[in-house]
């Protein structure tokens, strides 16, 4: 039985992935409060999910902010420019709506699309700057033709992202669980395309510090 409760055990290391997990989710929400921090605060998720629960390394919170910090000029730069963006989206669609409630013109669904492919957009980009360090015009173009290039992966994400969202409305008790979990997900889809575009030396780097041979 004290077996169970050792450091190095199965259930032991299960339970303090669960609680790293837990703990990086309510990180984000509240650094995310501000709004225009959504972005930072994405980026240090996924970095912090990437080395303490992938690859065993640092502690969840350290990793967090140390992400948040790294990536927060640029990923706030990122975050107002989408903001602004699905703002003015939003306004068109309320615009397009009043001027025939009845029937509605197809162009609010331009909108809404436009709107999703923003969100689209802001998941891989802010996944893939907290992995690579570059320039910010250097990111948004590397990672923008990877999601072009992966395409089913990135409407993937999506999905589950909207998945996510219609639990966390539907169920408000499970708001505060749900983002750390989110991030996981994410991360498992997003890894897989990352590691194509990484050389060999790093994908073996990579594995070495995840443990893996």
């Amino acid at each position: 039985m004290k077996k169970i409760f050792e450091p190095e055990s199965p259930f032991a290391k299960g339970f303090t992935t669960f609680v790293d997990i837990l703990i990086l989710g309510v990180l984000w929400i509240f650094t995310s409060i501000p709004i225009f921090t959504i972005g930072a605060s994405s980026a240090a998720m996924y970095y912090a999910i990437h080395k303490t629960i992938f690859q065993g390394r640092g502690y969840a919170y350290k990793e967090y902010f140390r992400g948040f910090k790294d990536n927060f000029k640029q990923a706030t730069v990122i975050t107002l420019i989408l903001l602004v963006f699905n703002a003015v989206m939003f306004y068109l669609l309320r615009v397009t709506t009043e001027m025939n409630p009845d029937r509605p013109i197809s162009w609010n669904f331009v909108f809404m699309i436009f709107m999703a492919f923003s969100i689209i957009w802001g998941m891989m980009l802010f996944a893939f700057m907290s992995r690579f360090s570059n320039t910010l015009k250097a990111n948004v173009k590397n990672a923008s033709l990877i999601l072009v290039a992966n395409i089913p992966v990135a409407l993937g994400g999506f999905l589950v992202f909207m998945l996510f969202c219609f639990i966390g409305g539907y169920i408000t008790k499970l708001g505060i669980i749900l983002p750390g979990f989110l991030g996981v997900i994410l991360h498992q889809l997003y890894e897989r395309v990352f590691r194509k575009y990484m050389s060999e030396e790093d994908r073996a780097l990579e594995d070495e510090r995840a443990g893996k041979k």
